[in-house]
């Protein structure tokens, strides 16, 4: 399998366009900055007595929960993905994925956060002080980024809205920026989080936006006028995860080792899943039976979400327990929901079939953390990040 690099390094135009708000629009930025970049990171807030990993491996055999079936479809995407010259990932082939492509940034830009819109066509990644834009059209590489946000801090989490012209960034200087994906104009800037936003999303209406910040709230927000819909409390530690259900009714907030999920409307408790460690990220299948998290202990986890209980614990994560590298930074379903994607402090990704639990294929990076993944809306691409400053692109054989 062919390796294309990109290294947003130097630019092409010692005079790039530039937007209003000072955004370069086709041209890489020069440099980077250096900065102490560990006091950045956003490592458990609050909860840093990190346990050590719990629950045995899964055993060969019968599916974990023979009980869990599928619907026919997941809820649709709101527009049709971009065709792809890679066939989709699936559990018969997830053991053959290579890497189809690479972005490289500088030393120090640290990548913590990436997201791809609805239909396949761009993908938003945050790399040090910058949130770049690609205009994927199916390829995987070969590019460099249209768009060029220079945030100004450090991004810990990307969404895109539902129609795919928007974008929000949970910032570690406590705003939720909104941005608008064609020019990188600056929509919204709301002062959501005292001591620094963690994550971001969109309702699927795209009517409302959720963040959750280290001040231990979970707020909502109209997405288009920046209005703010009230807030929740999620507990005594930061939340370092929000979530909408697919049907839009709950949010899911993480803090410590509890999920709470509320109702949208009304705020109230609809059901609590409580973990056997510091829980720090989560996501919904696409059909919404299902939620999936990773904890502070090599954890990911599946739970029934109708039943608020736990399924099976999958503990393949090689990280020294007690330490960062124990830690699930985030968790994916394929577009399907037949896979799930793990990002690991060991320096690896993992793919788990759903249904089975079974592992199916480790894809290790280094040394350093993988902070960051997601598949295109296709599921012929994963993408993961980290804190190499490599983002990855991931496929199964050539065109």
């Amino acid at each position: 399998m062919g390796l294309a690099a990109i290294n947003p390094g130097m630019p092409s135009d010692s005079n790039p366009r530039r937007n209003a708000n000072g955004c370069a629009l086709d041209s890489p930025r020069p440099g980077s900055r250096l900065l102490l970049a560990l006091l950045a990171l956003p490592l458990v807030i609050g909860t840093l007595d990190v346990v050590s990993a719990q629950g045995a491996a899964l055993a060969s055999g019968p599916s974990p929960h023979p009980g869990v079936t599928f619907p026919l479809s997941p809820i649709p995407f709101p527009h049709p993905p971009i065709p792809s010259s890679f066939p989709e990932i699936t559990p018969d082939n997830a053991a053959a994925l290579g890497e189809a492509a690479r972005i490289e940034y500088g030393p120090w830009d640290l990548v913590l956060a990436l997201a791809w819109s609805s239909m396949g066509d761009r993908l938003a990644i945050a790399a040090g002080e910058h949130v770049y834009l690609y205009q994927m059209g199916g390829q995987p590489a070969g590019q460099e980024p249209t768009v060029d946000i220079h945030a100004g801090v450090w991004v810990t989490s990307l969404a895109f809205n539902p129609d795919g012209e928007a974008l929000a960034a949970a910032g570690r200087d406590g705003l939720v920026r909104l941005w608008e994906v064609s020019n990188g104009d600056l929509l919204l800037s709301l002062p959501g989080h005292n001591k620094g936003a963690s994550s971001v999303a969109f309702s699927p209406d795209g009517k409302l936006l959720a963040s959750g910040g280290n001040d231990a709230l979970a707020r909502l927000w109209e997405a288009g006028s920046g209005t703010a819909r009230g807030h929740m409390i999620g507990g005594t530690y930061a939340v370092p995860a929000v979530a909408f259900h697919p049907d839009g009714s709950s949010l899911a907030v993480v803090n410590g080792e509890v999920i709470r999920l509320r109702d949208v409307q009304t705020g109230r408790f609809v059901s609590t899943l409580r973990g056997s460690a510091s829980i720090y990220t989560l996501a919904f299948s696409p059909f919404g039976h299902l939620l999936a998290t990773g904890d502070t202990a090599n954890q990911v986890q599946l739970w029934d979400v109708k039943n608020a209980s736990l399924l099976t614990t999958l503990s393949s994560h090689a990280g020294e327990p007690g330490r960062p590298s124990a830690l699930v930074w985030q968790v994916a379903f394929s577009p399907d929901g037949r896979l799930l994607a793990s990002a690991g402090g060991d320096g690896t990704v993992r793919l788990w079939e759903v249904e089975s639990g079974h592992l199916l294929a480790t894809l290790t990076v280094g040394k350093l953390a993988v902070t960051c993944l997601a598949f295109s809306p296709d599921g012929t691409l994963l993408a993961s990040g980290g804190l190499d400053a490599n983002v990855r692109l991931w496929a199964v054989g050539d065109s």
